[in-house]
């Protein structure tokens, strides 16, 4: 079963990241849009936020 992250500790995680900026890097695709809730929650897969944080290693 997947683990999965808050944007709030995504945000937490990358080094407290702005929200504004985390919203424009989800908005234009560079960021894992994630699974919304039905209570307007998003979450992002663990194994999304690696394979983002490898995309900025190999970048």
């Amino acid at each position: 079963m997947a683990t999965y992250l808050t944007l709030e500790q995504c945000r937490e995680l990358l080094g407290g990241v702005a929200k504004s900026t985390l919203a424009e890097w989800r908005a234009d695709g560079r960021f894992p849009r994630g699974k919304l809730l039905p209570n307007g929650r998003v979450l992002i897969s663990v194994s999304q936020l690696d394979a983002f944080l490898e995309s900025l290693v190999s970048a």
